[in-house]
Order: structure tokens, then sequence, then C-alpha cells
């Protein structure tokens, strides 16, 4: 009698043992409807990216040009590198007019020749490279002047060359090369009468004005 109730004692304990390790186990999940576990969620498709919003086009004002003219005649034969020259405002439009109007026509200014070449053998032309730097406004301050580097401040001139295809004619190719290889080339002399165009103030400088484009 106390043995079978010492068994069923036994059987019980051991029922609520495993029934307690069964509810601590973690859930199966339940399989599929085909009998496979059940697949991953697929990954989130990534945000379409944003597409660039193009930067708008900035469109420069035009440099401030006025045109000028040696005062002085400057020549390559006989100029020397780093040599003040003075030259006028000969032409002032209505919108320099506007942003300078202490600059009219009739305003000197000044520069440097800063490069000179002589006419060398050979043919090689003489060369004149002229810097303006300022012109003398009316009320005695001094506006930047800088030849505007699409309208450069070089100037060469003529190699006086035999014409060419000279040197193939038999018997006066040997002349032409003859000549072409001693002769000088021709200086150059910037005057009056040449028209060249500068730019006022700094903006030019600093990319924040659009240079002329056409030839003085």
């Amino acid at each position: 009698m106390t043995a079978g109730r010492g068994e069923r004692l036994d059987c019980r304990m051991i029922i609520h043992i495993l029934a307690a390790l069964l509810a601590g186990a973690s859930p199966t999940p339940a399989p599929g409807p085909t009998g496979a576990p059940p697949s991953p969620p697929a990954p989130a498709e990534p945000p379409a990216a944003a597409s660039p919003v193009p930067s708008p086009s900035v469109s420069l004002p035009a440099c401030v040009a006025v045109k000028i003219a040696p005062i002085d005649a400057v020549n390559s034969k006989n100029a020397q590198p780093g040599a003040p020259f003075r030259f006028k405002v000969t032409s002032v439009d209505d919108g320099a007019k506007r942003a300078f109007p202490t600059v009219t026509a009739g305003t000197e200014g000044w520069g440097i020749v800063s490069v000179v070449r002589r006419g060398l053998t050979g043919g090689e032309p003489g060369l004149i490279v002229l810097e303006t730097r300022f012109v003398i406004a009316s009320d005695g301050s001094h506006v930047p002047a800088t030849l505007a580097r699409t309208v450069s401040g070089l100037f060469t001139g003529k190699s006086h060359n035999s014409p060419t295809g000279a040197s193939w004619i038999p018997f006066v190719g040997y002349a032409a090369s003859a000549y072409d290889a001693f002769h000088k080339g021709g200086d150059i002399t910037v005057g009056p009468t040449d028209t060249l165009t500068v730019v006022l103030g700094d903006n030019a400088d600093m990319g924040t004005c659009s240079l002329p484009t056409a030839p003085p």
C-alpha cells in the first residue's frame, strides 16, 4: 500500500517537472502550408535617391570697358622694359559713365612697358607687351585700368620673310633662303592712332564680370 502510493507520487512529480520544462521552452513556429519553415521577410527597398537640382546658371554683368590710346609712341626698337607710358581715354560708353562718372574722354592714365624684344636676324619680329595700370579720375583718384585679357596687350612687328614657297623655286630658292636667314624682322610701334580696350575697376581680376570679346 505504501509502495504503490510512493510510486504514484513519483509519477506525479515527474509529470510536473516535464510540464514545467515544456512550459519554459520557446515555441516552435508552425510550418507553412507546404511544411517548409516560413521564409524570412524581404528586405525593404532603399528610398529612391532624390534627383540633383541643377544649379541655376549665373549670368555675370559685363565688365566696364573704355577705349584708350597711347599718348606717346612706344617702339620696340628703343623702348626699355619697365619704362612708364602715358595713355588717354578716347571713348566712354553710357555704362562706363554710370559706373565711373569721374572718368571721361580725355582722362589720362599710366602703364608700363613690361616686355620688349627688338627685331632680330632670321626674320624674328619686334615685340612689345603693354600693361595699363590706372586712370586719373577728375577727382584725383586712381581708378584701376587693366587691358582686357581677351584683348591682348601683345603687339608684334612683321617678319619680312620672303614669300611662302619661294625657297622651292630653282635658283631663286637659294637667294630666298639666304635672305630669310640673315635679314632682321621688323620692329613695332604702338602710338596715338592705335585703339586699345581696358577694363575699369577690380571686377575683372576677381572674375565677377564678363570680359569683352570683341576686338578693339
